[in-house]
């Protein structure tokens, strides 16, 4: 059962009743909308991360993946700490990707589908999963990807593994008080904060997915 809070009961009704509208609907489903290039209701519909040809897309917002998308380059080495469609997406576009998940189901799930420049790990008790990253060329990658658990105690991490050019992609970064730990050392360490807000695959609510970076980056920020 859901727990509505600070308004979200009125919000949701607002909502429900503007999609309800045969018209609303419409427009939103046409070739042209936003949500419909996007993918957004086929996400939507198969409670999946993909795009509107239903392949697998970062659960980010969709802003910082068409941002990340066109600075991607074929010899990047990516690392995350969180797996699932990023994993596959980033495997389309990078040279390796390290991704390191605390759920094993999930782990096995991604496995299966996942081609060969992905390395699947499964770490299920928190220090390791978090010290994962540096068993792995520290300094190597050009990107680390916060999006699973222990965000704050990655974040600390994440600066130390990162190559002197590499850029920390951290996911929800709305969340500040929970994450405020986090952000605040990133800061202190030297890294600018890009911020890309907006929605994302199946979620109705709007977030924000943030960029870490420093100067001379991979991504030429």
């Amino acid at each position: 059962m859901f727990k509505f809070v600070d308004g979200t009961r009125k919000r949701v009704k607002c909502l429900m009743s503007v999609l309800r509208s045969a018209e609303t609907i419409g427009a939103l489903h046409c070739g042209k909308s936003y949500l419909n290039e996007n993918g957004w209701w086929l996400s939507q519909r198969m409670k999946q991360a993909v795009d509107a040809e239903q392949r697998p897309v970062p659960w980010y917002t969709y802003a910082a993946a068409a941002f990340l998308r066109d600075r991607l380059k074929p010899d990047f080495t990516v690392f995350e700490w969180g797996t699932g469609n990023s994993s596959l997406w980033y495997a389309k576009f990078c040279r390796k990707v390290i991704s390191i998940e605390h759920n094993a189901e999930w782990c096995r799930k991604i496995s299966k589908i996942a081609p060969d420049n992905v390395t699947v790990i499964n770490r299920p008790e928190c220090d390791s999963y978090i010290d994962e990253v540096l068993a792995h060329n520290v300094g190597s990658f050009d990107i680390i990807v916060i999006d699973g658990i222990e965000r704050e105690r990655c974040a600390k991490v994440a600066s130390e593994a990162i190559s002197d050019h590499g850029v920390i992609v951290f996911d929800d970064t709305d969340r500040k008080t929970e994450y405020a730990t986090a952000l605040s050392f990133l800061a202190n360490a030297g890294f600018r904060q890009l911020d890309f807000h907006g929605m994302r695959p199946i979620a109705f609510h709007g977030t924000t997915t943030s960029i870490f970076y420093r100067s001379r980056n991979c991504l030429g920020i």
